[in-house]
Order: C-alpha cells, then structure tokens, then sequence
C-alpha cells in the first residue's frame, strides 16, 4: 500500500465523514480501517474519537515525510518480530520493535547478533539460504589439516593436538 496515496485518499473524505463513518461496509469506512491498520491504530463503526484520531494521525504523517518514509519502510519490510518483542541495539542506541522494524535494521541487527534470529517470526528465505550455504562452505582447522594430511599422504596430528600446533602443521605442509 502506498502510504501517501492512502492518506490523501482519506484526508479527501473528512468532509463527508459524517455520513459514512457508522456504516462498517461502505468503500470509505474500508479504505479509512485499512490506513488505520496500516498505522497501527484501531477503528470501531461509530466511535467518532477513532475517527478523529486517525485524521490527526493522517494529517500529521503528511505534515512530516521523514516520518512518512520511515512508516513506509516499516510496511515494506520483510522483517517480523514475534509479537510483543522488543529487542535491545546498543549499537544503534534503539530498542527495536516491529513498529520500527525496517529491513536495513534487521540485517544489520542479524549481522552483529546471529542467534537472535529466534526472535524473528519471518526472516526472508533469500537471507536463510545464504547463511546454509556459507556454514557449508567453511570448515573448522581440524577439518582442513586431516584434508590436507590426507592429500600429501603425511600423519595427522595427534587427535588432541591445539590450535597452535594445527596452525604450526599448516604453514610447514602448505
């Protein structure tokens, strides 16, 4: 949904307002609850406060575009929290919930904290994929000299051999 598009629509029919907004099956009452979703608000046939509400909250998101743009890439992302979720981000200094939740915070959120993909509800199958493919292609330092042992036909490391005499097996046999 265009958010801009949206609002201008339900702004054009606030002088009419009164006739329609009792009336939960008119095309007007369906377009002003579906912007009202969109913003995260409620409308309830016959509350005039909701009405009200989201025609301040209209006029204020058209007032402000930096805000608009922000609400629009909220929509669009492919992100989703698990409800009620609010996730810490230090880096950032902002407590991410799905009502800021853009795509460019997301990825950089996963990127900075892996694990924490159990908090997500959707994640993109594009992002999941590449991460199988990438855990695929690495392979551990013990991995990588029993495969070069066994290349140059040469013993293998004692089985509880450190990391620091793996490392010192590499650069002799490499």
């Amino acid at each position: 949904m265009d958010l801009e598009k949206a609002i201008d629509e339900v702004l054009s029919y606030e002088p009419t307002r009164k006739s329609w907004e009792k009336v939960w099956d008119s095309k007007e009452f369906i377009v002003a609850d579906k912007l009202a979703k969109g913003l995260g608000h409620s409308l309830k046939s016959g509350c005039s406060d909701c009405m009200n509400d989201l025609f301040i909250l209209a006029k204020l998101y058209k007032r402000d575009k930096n805000k608009l743009l922000i609400k629009q890439e909220v929509m669009n992302s492919n992100y989703v929290l698990f409800p009620n979720k609010v996730l810490s981000f230090p880096k950032l200094g902002i407590h991410i919930t799905n009502d800021n939740l853009t795509d460019e915070i997301a990825k950089d959120y996963l990127a900075t904290y892996p694990a924490a993909k159990v908090h997500f509800k959707t994640i993109p199958t594009d992002v999941v994929k590449k991460e199988v493919v990438k855990e695929k292609a690495t392979e551990n330092l013990r991995e990588l000299v029993d495969r070069i042992a066994e290349e140059k036909g040469i013993k293998k490391p004692h089985w509880k051999a450190s990391d620091y005499t793996l490392n010192l097996f590499l650069k002799e046999n490499n």
